[in-house]
């Protein structure tokens, strides 16, 4: 009896010290960067750098490229929220690379009529600020699961729907040899992208492509606008996700201390986590408060901004304080205009039944 009491007590203090480990933090000595692109925390390169699974990045291609393991995706750029305002929900961004369907293209991907995105089950989601975009003769493209919203459009090599020069160095509105569609608002975490013709089953020599991106309103996109075979030949777009923080133990939450509420001591912290609790995990969504930046996602990694100082060392005569004689204070989280003079009181004699004060003001700058 004695030798079970002594194994159930370990037992029971296994569970209590693995119930109590903490979350992994970052340690000093992880890579900041793979290649020229910033590896911010929760996401990490190698052993006790990363948060949890969900967030390694594996630095492959003679350590030059970041690549994102659970969803096998290279990344171009990982963005941590900006700061919020009292009402406003944060959330991260990251672009990565995604496959485009393509039809009637030479080479061994010459027809690759639907790529799904399937990010069910992830902390990762597609972000409404990506663009379906075809370019070819005669082609429709549609994005999938995104019912009962209907999103498609058709590039045409219709001559009258050609657009004025200036105009084809920036966009695809007419139609003619591309076209667009945005992404619907919630798209969530599974949205796919399909080519086909634009008129049933006739077959098209031309090479056509469509994906969804996040570059339609960036130059790089448009020099090769009417080039659909270079296009294919690139064989990947860029694709904007958004992020949260997986955390499978409240002691990574407890460890950020940001507030959870939005209430009137909002600016009192200088973070804070829109947080829904499950079972066995929580979904995160941090951000530094407006006032105050960094990283979220590290203890004591939002740090107050300079309001005064920063404007002054940019160069710019923004002028906080418009008031004559006043002068800008930081305070955290925000400045203050305060008058830019005091008060000095000196003193000078008493009575029986009075002490006699001289105020001299003098002006000071801060």
């Amino acid at each position: 009896m004695r030798c079970v009491f002594w194994i159930h007590l370990c037992v029971l203090l296994l569970v209590f010290i693995t119930s109590s480990a903490p979350e992994l933090t970052i340690s000093s000595s992880c890579p900041s960067h793979c290649g020229n692109i910033s590896i911010p925390y929760p996401f990490g390169i190698g052993k006790d750098c990363y948060l949890n699974d969900w967030y390694e990045i594996r630095c492959i291609h003679n350590s030059s490229v970041p690549f994102l393991t659970t969803i096998q995706k290279e990344v171009v750029r990982i963005d941590l929220p900006e700061p919020v305002n009292n009402g406003s929900h944060p959330y991260g961004l990251i672009r990565v690379k995604a496959n485009i369907t393509s039809m009637g293209c030479s080479g061994g991907n010459g027809h690759n009529l639907e790529e799904v995105l399937n990010f069910t089950g992830t902390p990762f989601s597609i972000s409404e600020d990506n663009t379906l975009v075809a370019f070819g003769c005669n082609s429709k493209a549609t994005l999938t699961n995104v019912e009962p919203s209907i999103v498609g459009c058709i590039s045409s090599c219709d001559p009258s729907l050609e657009l004025p020069q200036f105009l084809k160095k920036s966009s695809c509105y007419g139609g003619f040899k591309c076209c667009n569609a945005r992404t619907p608002a919630d798209v969530g975490r599974l949205i796919g992208v399909k080519i086909e013709s634009a008129y049933g089953n006739e077959t098209r020599q031309e090479c056509n492509v469509a994906f969804l991106t996040d570059e339609y309103d960036q130059p790089s996109l448009w020099p090769n606008r009417t080039d659909s075979s270079r296009l294919h030949a690139g064989k990947y777009a860029t694709i904007q996700l958004k992020w949260q923080v997986l955390a499978s133990h409240p002691s990574f939450e407890e460890s950020l201390v940001c507030g959870q509420n939005f209430d009137d001591d909002f600016y009192s912290k200088p973070c804070y986590c829109d947080v829904v609790h499950f079972v066995e995990y929580s979904y995160l969504s941090c951000a530094c408060t407006n006032g105050y930046e960094g990283n979220p996602y590290t203890p004591n990694g939002c740090k107050d901004v300079d309001e005064c100082k920063k404007l002054q060392d940019d160069g710019r005569r923004l002028d906080l304080c418009t008031k004559s004689g006043e002068i800008c204070h930081n305070i955290p989280g925000s400045y203050e205009c305060k008058p830019s003079y005091k008060a000095l009181v000196t003193y000078i004699g008493k009575s029986s039944n009075s002490i006699y004060f001289h105020f001299l003001t003098l002006g000071e700058i801060i």
